[in-house]
């Protein structure tokens, strides 16, 4: 398609910026051009495969499937649920560290919850089987082969499932998305080709996907 934009997935603003300017100068010109990042593409990808993520807003110049489970969002997300978990005997270690149920917010607590939308964030795209099975495994699912200091952390799931309203993260969009392809039940194949240009690693499963 000559209409269609050629799409390469760089790593950084940086990147792009070099290489638009490096095309250009061997070329003439660059234009009709796109750089999405690799998360972008991952999510543009799943959005062929499976149609668009519940929620998502139409016509999105980016869409990214499972908005509700970006550190932005799990931060306020967090906020919200911690204070009525904290008295429970598995947030014993949190509840020392803050010292307090944490009411007003401070800056030590906004601070913890940083580090456990980040947490959570990394958990969705490097344990991509935990996060599914915290999402959809049921509480005995969730806590099974958990070290019991770490108990903690699939109840705040649970309770940040509750509070996001059931929305899907990446790792299950992956999942259904492969599992459709393996199926034959896809409702369009991703356009060919993928192009990457100084991209320096991707989540394993999002090389198992590709």
């Amino acid at each position: 398609d000559p209409f269609a934009p050629v799409r390469v997935v760089v790593g950084s603003r940086e990147m792009e910026r070099w290489l638009r300017h490096r095309l250009a100068q061997s070329i003439g010109i660059c234009a009709h051009a796109e750089f999405p990042f690799p998360a972008a593409t991952i999510d543009s990808i799943t959005e062929q495969v499976l149609g668009p993520a519940p929620g998502s807003t139409e016509g999105s110049a980016s869409p990214r499937a499972g908005e509700g489970w970006t550190p932005e969002v799990l931060c306020w997300a967090i906020l919200k649920v911690l204070p009525d978990l904290l008295h429970r005997s598995e947030f014993e270690a949190l509840c020392r560290y803050l010292d307090r149920v944490p009411d007003p917010i401070d800056g030590r607590t906004f601070a913890l919850v940083q580090q456990l939308a980040d947490l959570l964030d990394r958990y969705i795209t490097y344990r991509p089987a935990l996060a599914r099975a915290w999402s959809e495994g049921g509480q005995e699912a969730q806590v099974e082969a958990v070290d019991p200091s770490l108990l903690w952390q699939p109840l705040l799931w649970a309770a940040l499932q509750e509070q996001l309203g059931g929305a899907e993260h990446r790792a299950q969009r992956i999942g259904r998305a492969c599992e459709a392809l393996r199926q034959g039940t896809a409702l369009s194949l991703p356009e060919p080709p993928i192009r990457f240009f100084g991209v320096t690693g991707l989540p394993p499963c999002w090389l198992d996907f590709l």
